[in-house]
This record gives structure tokens, sequence and C-alpha cells, in this order.
């Protein structure tokens, strides 16, 4: 949804400006559109999807955190915006509660604890390996540390990748 003409963001305080009247050193609607590291209302929480799902400066790549430690894509916060709010309003400790959004710098093996969606990283894109289907879906579930040692599918001879 694009703004009128006389709307404008600052990217320097993230609020909403009138630009039709005297008064454009107040924000009509302050916290409008900016990143929050520390989310703790709906409005740090709107301010930050506002904000896309890229940081600014540098373009690295963003995601969500919950209150449990699970990483969540930016497509999940916004298909499942009413569960987040009602968990934020309330304070629910449901693994829905949305307390950080956070840059990926190196994680290739991050991915949303709801969809399964590989989150992108800003700096390991190129060492990130190429995973089938059986890979990407126990990744998604049981993260793991450590290689040739758990019960994953590479290790099953259920993997279909190059690993």
């Amino acid at each position: 949804m694009s703004l009128p003409r006389h709307l404008i963001t600052s990217e320097a305080d993230g609020g909403l400006y009138d630009t039709r009247g005297p008064r454009l050193s107040k924000a009509v609607r302050p916290n409008y559109k900016m990143t929050h590291t520390h989310i703790e209302t709906v409005a740090d929480l709107k301010a930050t999807l506002r904000a896309e799902k890229f940081a600014w400066p540098g373009g690295y790549p963003l995601y969500f955190l919950t209150d449990d430690g699970a990483a969540l894509s930016f497509k999940t916060v916004r298909e499942e915006l009413r569960l987040i709010i009602d968990s934020i309003k309330n304070k629910h400790r449901d693994g829905w509660r949305v307390v950080a959004c956070a840059i990926n710098w190196e994680d290739a093996e991050l991915y949303c604890a709801h969809t399964g969606e590989r989150i992108p990283s800003a700096y390991a894109e190129d060492e990130a390996p190429a995973k089938c289907k059986a890979c990407t879906e126990f990744f998604a579930r049981y993260r793991c540390g450590c290689p040739n040692e758990c019960d994953c599918p590479p290790n099953q001879g259920l993997c279909e990748c190059d690993q």
C-alpha cells in the first residue's frame, strides 16, 4: 500500500510526516516505519514489518525471534499476524510472541520454525549447500550442529544432496 503524496516517512526516526502543514517538525505518527531490534509492543512489530525484511543501511536480511528462541520469516509473521499480535498484547508464552528482530549474518542453516523456509544470510550465501526436500524438512524441525553424529537424512542415507 502506497502512502498519499503528502505523507513521507523518515529514515532517521521512522516517523510519518505530513508535508501540507506548518508542523513538519512533529511526526503525525511516530514509530511508523523502522526496524526494532527489541519488540515490546504491537506498534514495534508493525513498524518493523513496514520497514521490510532487509536492514537499512546495508540491505542485510532480517528475521524475527520468538520468546522461545524460534526464528520466523517476515512472510510467516505477516501470515500469522493475528496470533502474534494476540501473544504480544496478552504476553502469552505460546511460541508466537515475537520479541526481537535480528540480522542473519552468517547462518546458512537458519530456517523459519513455522514453514521450514530457509532464511537468507548476509555472508554465507555462497557456502549454503543445496538441500533436498528430506533435508529441508528435517533441518526445519531439528537443527543439529553435529555433522556425522546426528540422525538426519544425510546420515540415514535418505539425502539426495551433494553432501
